[in-house]
C-alpha cells in the first residue's frame, strides 16, 4: 500500500494542478466544490475496495489489482483535462485525448486476464515434468531389481561370513592362550639365544569392533550373537588399526541426498513387489552394500556417515532431520515439509520483491533473490516472509528468535534465518509427536523401527483407548498392504496422523483441567 500511498499524492498533485487551470479560465466556486468532492469521493471509494480485494487475492493476483487502482486515480485527472479543454472550445483536442484515454483502459483491462492466464501454463508444465520423472522412474525399475537381488545374495553371504568371523575368533583366543601357557611353562635356558614364541596375526577376515553409537552399525536385519568376553570397543573406532574417516558437512550432505533418492527408487521397487518397506537406518546398509559390496567397505563408510552426523547435527538442519529420521524421532516423510518451506521462502521472498520493484523484470529479480540468499536479509523482507507462513502466535516467538540473532550479528545473514525456520519446524514437528515416539517405543521390542501387526494394534489401543477392530483392519490395509506383518515408525505415523492429533489434543485437555484442579 506504500507506493499507492505515494501516487495518491502525486493524484492530488496534478489535480490541484487541474483545478488552478480552471480557475483562471473563470472557473466558478461550485464547480471547485464540486470537483474537490467527486475528487475525495473517488479515491476513498478506490483505496476502500482496494483494501477489501488485496485479502482475498492471491499473492500474485495483488500487484495487479494495486496497478488497476493506481490507473483509475490517474484517469480521474485526465477525465478534467478533457473536460477542461471542452470547456475552452479546443474540441478537437478534447476528442483526441478521449479516444487516448479509451485506448489507454482497454491496454490496463486486458492485464488482469493476462496474469490470470499463467497459472494454468504454470501448472501444465509442472505435470508435464511430473509425468516424465514417472517415466524415468519406470525405466530405472530393471536396474534396481537386479541391484535388489545382488544385494540379498550379499546379505546372505554375509550373514555366513558373520558365523566364519566367530569361529575364526574362538580358535584365534584359544590358539594364543595355548602358546601362552607353553611360553610360561618352558624353563629359562642359562646360555644361549632365547627362544622365540610367534602369535600369528588376526586374519584380515576379522572386522573391526564398532564403536558405540546412536545409530547401530549392522549390516543385516538380524545380528549375530556376541561371543563372550568381548572387549569394550574404543572410543574412535578404527577399522584394521586405522582410524575412521572424516567426512566434510558438504560430503556428509551430499551422501544423504544421494540416500534418500536411492530409497526412494528402493520404496517403489519394493511396492511392487509387494515387499516390505525399509527403515532408512536399514537402507543405509543397503544403499552401501550396493555401492561397495565388500563387508570391510561398508562398516568403515557407515561408522563415518554415524561420526560424521553425530559432528554435524547440532548446526546444520539437514544433517539434524537425517538423524531424527534415523532414530525414528520423527518420520521420513517429513523431510518434504522441510523441503516445501525453502522453496516457499524463496517463493514468498521473491512475491516482495517483485511488489516493491513492480517495473524491475524477472531475471533482474532473480538476482536479487540470489544475492540476498547468499548474503543478509533485512528485516521487511523477512517480516513479509514469515506473515504468510505461520500464525500470530508463532510470528511473535519467531520474530523475537529473529530479532535475537540480528542483535548478535551486524546484519542477519540468510542461511541464519533459514536455519532458524527449519529449527522452528523440526522442533514443532518432534513436540508434535513426542507422546507417540513413547508409546511406540514401549511395543517396539527389539528397538528397530518396526512392529509387527500384534505390537501395532496395542499402539493404537493405546494412543485410542475405544478402537475398534474395522479401525485396525482399515489402518493395515495402509501401513501394511501385503500382509508382510512388518510395519515401519513412518508408516505408522502416516496412519495414524489423524489419531495423533486427538490424542495430543486430549492430552491437553487433561493437562488444562488438572492445573484447574490444582488451582
Amino acid at each position: 500500500m506504500t507506493n499507492l500511498n505515494n501516487d495518491l499524492e502525486s493524484v492530488i498533485h496534478l489535480f490541484n494542478s487541474v483545478k488552478i487551470m480552471k480557475a483562471t479560465a473563470d472557473s466558478s466556486i461550485e464547480d471547485e466544490n464540486r470537483m474537490t468532492l467527486a475528487f475525495e469521493t473517488h479515491c476513498k471509494s478506490v483505496s476502500e475496495r482496494l483494501g477489501d480485494r488485496l485479502v482475498s487475492l492471491e499473492p500474485y493476483q495483488r500487484s495487479t489489482e494495486i496497478l488497476m487502482a493506481k490507473h483509475g486515480l490517474y484517469d480521474v485527472c485526465f477525465q478534467e483535462v478533457i473536460a477542461f479543454c471542452e470547456q475552452l472550445g479546443a474540441i478537437d483536442l478534447a476528442k483526441v485525448l478521449r479516444q487516448i484515454r479509451a485506448v489507454h483502459t482497454v491496454l490496463f483491462q486486458s492485464v488482469p486476464p493476462m496474469i490470470s492466464s499463467i497459472t494454468p501454463l504454470a501448472e501444465k508444465k509442472f505435470q508435464a515434468e511430473i509425468s516424465d520423472m514417472k517415466l524415468k522412474m519406470a525405466q530405472s525399475d530393471l536396474e534396481t531389481n537386479q541391484l535388489l537381488e545382488a544385494a540379498e545374495m550379499l546379505e546372505v553371504e554375509s550373514k555366513n561370513k558373520d558365523v566364519e568371523i566367530l569361529r575364526l575368533r574362538g580358535l584365534l583366543r584359544q590358539q594364543q592362550q595355548q602358546q601362552q601357557q607353553q611360553q610360561q611353562q618352558q624353563p629359562q635356558p642359562l646360555s644361549g639365544r632365547k627362544k622365540k614364541i610367534t602369535v600369528s596375526p588376526p586374519p584380515e577376515t576379522l572386522p573391526p569392533q564398532p564403536a558405540s553409537k546412536s545409530i547401530s552399525i549392522s549390516i543385516s536385519k538380524s545380528h549375530p550373537p556376541t561371543p563372550p568376553q568381548t572387549p569394550k570397543p574404543p572410543k574412535t573406532p578404527s577399522t584394521n588399526g586405522e582410524a575412521i574417516r572424516q567426512l566434510t558437512l558438504k560430503q556428509l550432505t551430499s551422501f544423504i541426498a544421494d540416500l534418500y533418492k536411492s530409497k526412494i527408487i528402493y520404496d517403489k521397487k519394493c511396492a511392487s513387489n509387494k515387499l516390505p518397506r525399509e527403515t532408512t537406518e536399514q537402507h543405509l546398509y543397503t544403499y552401501l552394500n550396493q555401492r561397495y559390496g565388500l563387508r570391510k567397505l561398508i562398516v568403515a563408510n557407515a561408522a563415518a556417515v554415524v561420526k560424521a552426523v553425530a559432528k554435524f547435527k547440532e548446526e546444520d538442519n539437514f544433517v539434524a532431520t537425517f538423524d531424527r529420521i534415523m532414530n525414528n524421532q520423527i518420520d521420513e516423510e517429513f523431510r518434504f515439509v522441510q523441503e516445501q518451506v525453502v522453496t516457499t521462502i524463496s517463493d514468498l521472498l521473491r512475491v516482495h520483491l517483485k511488489a516493491k520493484h513492480h517495473m524491475k523484470p524477472d531475471d533482474v529479480v532473480t538476482k536479487m533473490i540470489c544475492k540476498i540468499q547468499s548474503t543478509t536479509i533485512k528485516e521487511e523482507e523477512w517480516g513479509n516472509v514469515i506473515k504468510y507462513m505461520y500464525t500470530d502466535e508463532d510470528i511473535k516467538t519467531i520474530s523475537l528468535i529473529l530479532k535475537y540473532e540480528h542483535n548478535n550479528e551486524e546484519q542477519l545473514k540468510f542461511k541464519t534465518f533459514k536455519r532458524i525456520l527449519l529449527d522452528f519446524q523440526l522442533l514443532g514437528h518432534e513436540r508434535f509427536l513426542s507422546s507417540f515416539v513413547t508409546k511406540f517405543a514401549n511395543v517396539d521390542d527389539d528397538n528397530n523401527g518396526i512392529v509387527n501387526r500384534k505390537q501395532f494394534s496395542h499402539l493404537l489401543t493405546m494412543m485410542k483407548r475405544n478402537s475398534t477392530k474395522s479401525e485396525l483392519a482399515k489402518c493395515f490395509q495402509i501401513c501394511d498392504r501385503f500382509e508382510n506383518d512388518t510395519i515401519t515408525f513412518s508408516e505408522a505415523v502416516s496412519t495414524l496422523s489423524e489419531v495423533i492429533v486427538d490424542h495430543n489434543a486430549q492430552q491437553e485437555v487433561e493437562v488444562r483441567s488438572n492445573k484447574r484442579i490444582t488451582t
